[in-house]
């Protein structure tokens, strides 16, 4: 990921474990995530535990350049410089799980035939020939991949202009961190936003959005790492756009809004975040089960909805005891009540429709 490396890639962390997910880990290692799990054609949300070892683990730098990460890994998190490594880890990171799902979209080319013989009943309903259906298929999700190529190529060159300010210049060194500081220069055409949260929130978090708030539209990059006594939560905004840092300014404004926006970007991603396992284990089935297919489900969600149900209860507890009035029955109303859900077979109903209308437009 460093440019002109052509050194042997290790095992490399997107967040440190020693100076985060170690902290938020159980007794024996093991933090939670929440991942899709699959049977043949059919595919399901599941929390499953995931070691500190393994939990953001990409090839992505080689044993040299992986100690370029040595002041995020002994938790020094100071600077303006510190901010912008983690951004450009982060960066590296997002780019690896584009390259990895490349190569998986090749070999399922390769044998799609065998996925098209699984739709007879689809391409059926839909009125269409098998050969029709095939066509199709090919391409819609050669456009979906041409756009995620185009993607990949412009954080590939964020990720080469933070490269390049990291190595160059001297004064990020000793740049002082501030609380919701606004970090731009121009010849890179973008915001990074930080704010830091006077609580340890239990999640390490790095997702990459394509987010659209009120007719506006940005890539977003967050991520969230937690240490001894707070959290570090970063924006990286492509295009340079005030108007989504102002948002996330206002979103985090104080802990409990930047909580509740913590538990929204979660539930607009499943891939890389990783919890505290005490924070699962307090879900009753029925809390467990619905938060598993809302995020099967996180398509009827946007960044402009916030999350109806409390993931981390035993915080927002403790947080709401200064809240006065209809917001602070709100949040608890999070913790008590679960809200209502249609079930699963409606909704993946809708769904399906949603996607049959795509087709039938085609």
């Amino acid at each position: 990921m460093f440019k002109n490396c052509n050194k042997k890639a290790i095992n490399s962390h997107g967040i440190s474990e020693e100076a985060s997910l170690k902290l938020i880990a159980d007794e024996d290692g093991h933090l939670i995530s929440l991942k899709s799990q699959r049977s043949g054609m059919d595919w399901k949300m599941e929390f499953i535990p995931v070691s500190t070892g393994d939990a953001s683990t990409f090839t992505g730098f080689c044993h040299e350049h992986d100690q370029f990460f040595n002041r995020l890994d002994s938790g020094k998190f100071e600077t303006y410089f510190d901010v912008i490594n983690q951004c450009f880890r982060s960066m590296s990171h997002t780019l690896y799980n584009y390259e990895y799902y490349f190569k998986v979209y090749k070999q399922e080319r390769d044998n799609l035939d065998d996925f098209i013989n699984l739709q007879s009943d689809i391409y059926k309903s839909l009125g269409l020939t098998r050969e029709e259906f095939k066509n199709r298929f090919i391409e819609e999700n050669d456009k979906l991949w041409n756009k995620r190529f185009e993607d990949y190529e412009r954080i590939n060159e964020f990720k080469c202009e933070l490269n390049d300010l990291l190595e160059m210049s001297e004064e990020i060194k000793h740049l002082e961190l501030f609380n919701g500081k606004i970090i731009e220069y121009n010849w890179i055409n973008s915001h990074i936003t930080y704010r830091r949260i006077p609580i340890k929130i239990p999640v390490a978090l790095i997702n990459h959005l394509s987010a659209g708030l009120n007719g506006k539209v940005s890539d977003l990059q967050f991520t969230i790492v937690p240490d001894k006594e707070s959290t570090h939560f970063i924006q990286f905004n492509y295009r340079n756009s005030r108007y989504f840092t102002n948002d996330f300014l206002d979103k985090t404004k104080n802990s409990i809004s930047a909580l509740n926006y913590i538990e929204q970007i979660m539930m607009l991603n499943e891939k890389n975040w990783f919890i505290d396992p005490k924070v699962v284990d307090k879900f009753s089935n029925e809390k467990k089960l619905m938060i598993e297919q809302d995020m099967y489900f996180m398509h009827e969600r946007s960044l402009n909805d916030k999350y109806d149900i409390s993931i981390f209860d035993s915080i927002r507890i403790d947080l709401i005891t200064e809240l006065k009035g209809e917001e602070k029955e709100k949040e608890l109303k999070k913790i008590n009540e679960l809200p209502y859900r249609k079930s699963f077979q409606t909704r993946k109903h809708s769904n399906d429709k949603i996607l049959e209308g795509i087709w039938l437009r085609q």
